[in-house]
């Protein structure tokens, strides 16, 4: 499996993050020129990662420990990306790097990601991105991947690193 660090460098060298979209009027969903649709605005979203370790993240129940994202900072996230919080409607507040790889419960590293996704339409939500963090999580925690490898993979283009670690 050390060959996925050499793939997965290649494989990002290509890739390219969409164009900010300053109109913000669906981010996530099928826009038409983004390369990954589903992808949040790289401006507001770089990802975050706190001083977690491999250790930290593969103790059964770290996530639970760490999580702590609040029902204000949650509408300041909707708010900046010109949504408003509509059951049923939309999007969840996601972390780009998941708690599960020692991401971070800060507004820099928080979006409101698309339920819904089809990776043979082009459109990615929040079930593929599920998809991914447990195998990246997986591979850290076997010692298959290491944790840096794998933050810059999802924070980069995690539609690109989907196609790596998931399809395949």
């Amino acid at each position: 499996m050390r060959w996925l660090v050499p793939v997965l460098l290649v494989a990002l060298a290509g890739c390219s993050r969409p164009p900010a979209n300053t109109g913000r009027p669906d981010p996530g969903v099928t826009n038409p020129g983004v390369t990954n649709p589903g992808l949040p605005d790289p401006t507001l979203t770089p990802g975050r990662t706190t001083n977690a370790t491999q250790e930290d993240i593969c103790k059964p129940g770290y996530t639970r420990k760490v999580r702590s994202v609040s029902e204000s900072m949650k509408r300041h996230i909707y708010s900046s990306y010109g949504r408003a919080r509509q059951k049923g409607v939309c999007c969840e507040v996601d972390h780009l790097i998941p708690l599960e790889l020692g991401g971070a419960n800060s507004k820099e590293n928080l979006w409101p990601q698309p339920w819904n996704g089809d990776p043979a339409r082009n459109q990615w939500g929040a079930k593929e991105k599920d998809q991914l963090e447990n195998r990246l999580h997986r591979l850290v925690c076997s010692g298959k991947l290491d944790l840096p490898t794998a933050q810059q993979a999802i924070a980069h283009d995690w539609v690109a690193a989907w196609e790596i670690y998931v399809r395949k």
